[in-house]
């Protein structure tokens, strides 16, 4: 990828992330290069999970600030190169930027997810495009990278790489790996398990022109599976269980899981627990969605009103399907209980 994983490296690298799914994506790429030496994150609280397991120095960044009780100016003397991700807004991405721009240090940026890409690099307080431009920029397939290019990045800096994430056969977890994942969230074995995969709600702006449906529309698919749930547990008796996963940034308090006994919020899970437990997800744009999809669970979009944009996730990758209506839904959710009562009676 980036420095060779075929063989040690003795390179001494900066990460860094704000956002749980940068972060993800960045702990990966550290995991692949094979580092011989202490390199050194700058992360987020969201992001430390990510990281824990590696082998390198952590410094937590509260506020998305570097630690006033860093010498970062002496860190820097024996870097290589920074690898980060590509978070909108304030970050502490870039922080790192700021103070490696003219130390002729390559900046090399990532991109994990299919939308808002001139976002990630404009200006926090102004939204200014390509305030910070890295020497590299990361996208996931020719796509993205057109697009990019297209709102102005410079070709000759936007690279393709092969997101490590999305490197999973698409095949189902064993029976024995399911059972052993419903034992750790406390779920029968004869429950049809819902996943509906929340995610980060931009408020609307003419400035930053987010590309994503508006929040209401997450409301609405939550609303059209706890009814159909309702409907299946209260008319047809049947035993199923809806799982609300938080996004990491999720400020949603999602009260109705408090009122619906077969509902339920977690939040952080490790993903093959998560994936080895459900049986199908839903969801609008959600990398999460892509992620069940390549680990067998059947996943799907919907966009209320169809509010379906060129960056939606549906549209971008076949993986995830776009249903058209709450009845659409409900039929998927009753052919996942069909399929399910023949393996288990």
């Amino acid at each position: 990828m980036i420095l060779s994983k075929e063989r040690p490296t003795k390179k001494k690298v900066i990460f860094s992330a704000k956002e749980a799914g940068s972060a993800a994506l960045i702990a990966a790429i550290a995991k692949d290069m094979n580092l011989t030496v202490d390199s050194v994150c700058f992360i987020s609280k969201v992001a430390e999970p990510y990281f824990e397991n590696l082998n390198m120095i952590k410094y937590i960044c509260d506020d998305n600030l570097i630690p006033s009780d860093v010498n970062f100016e002496f860190i820097l003397r024996t870097v290589d190169v920074v690898i980060m991700g590509a978070s909108a807004g304030f970050s502490i991405e870039k922080q790192i930027y700021n103070r490696c721009i003219n130390k002729k240090i390559p900046i090399y940026a990532f991109i994990d997810h299919y939308w808002n890409l001139w976002q990630r690099f404009a200006a926090a307080d102004t939204a200014v495009k390509w305030a910070y431009l890295p020497d590299r920029i990361y996208v996931m397939d020719k796509v993205l990278r057109e697009r990019i290019i297209t709102q102005g990045a410079p070709r000759s800096r936007v690279k393709v790489f092969n997101n490590p994430l999305l490197n999973l056969k698409n095949t189902c977890a064993s029976n024995r790996e399911k059972k052993a994942a419903r034992k750790i969230l406390n779920i029968g074995e004869k429950t049809t398990v819902v996943l509906f995969v929340s995610e980060y709600g931009f408020i609307p702006s003419t400035q930053w022109q987010w590309d994503q449906p508006p929040e209401s529309d997450i409301t609405a698919l939550l609303l059209i599976l706890v009814r159909s749930i309702e409907a299946l547990v209260s008319e047809q008796k049947q035993s199923v269980l809806l799982l609300i996963k938080k996004h990491p940034s999720d400020t949603h308090e999602w009260a109705i899981a408090s009122q619906k006994p077969f509902c339920r919020v977690i939040d952080a899970c490790a993903k093959d627990v998560l994936f080895g437990s459900v049986d199908i997800a839903f969801g609008l744009n959600s990398m999460m969605l892509l992620e069940a999809s390549k680990c067998g669970v059947p996943s799907y979009s919907f966009h209320k009103n169809g509010y379906v944009r060129e960056t939606s996730l549906s549209g971008l990758r076949e993986e995830v399907i776009e249903i058209i209506d709450e009845s659409e839904c409900h039929e998927k959710i009753i052919d996942v209980i069909k399929s399910r009562s023949k393996d288990y009676g």
